[in-house]
């Protein structure tokens, strides 16, 4: 299976003093993936799809790589997982 070679997952998002949202990495140092602009309802859903991406991406990957019963159930459930993150 392919690797993310992006920023170490998961991201998460960080609401700034409500001035703006922000994605940031799990890298151990705060490291801002992208910026999105005042916090309303659309940019919220917007930064929730962002932070679960690496996830979806993950989940994906492993639906396609699955061979067994057991791998594609395990795929989906980390799909699962992921939707419910990127629809919060």
């Amino acid at each position: 299976m392919k690797e993310f070679k992006g920023d170490k997952f998961p991201w998460k998002i960080n609401k700034n003093a409500g001035q703006y949202l922000s994605i940031q990495s799990a890298n151990g140092f705060p490291f801002e993936i992208c910026k999105l602009g005042v916090d309303i309802p659309t940019t919220l859903a917007n930064a929730k799809l962002i932070a679960a991406a690496p996830e979806l991406l993950q989940a994906c990957l492993a639906v396609l790589d699955g061979q067994t019963n057991k791998e594609i159930e395990s795929a989906k459930r980390l799909a699962y997982v992921a939707i419910n993150k990127a629809l919060g």
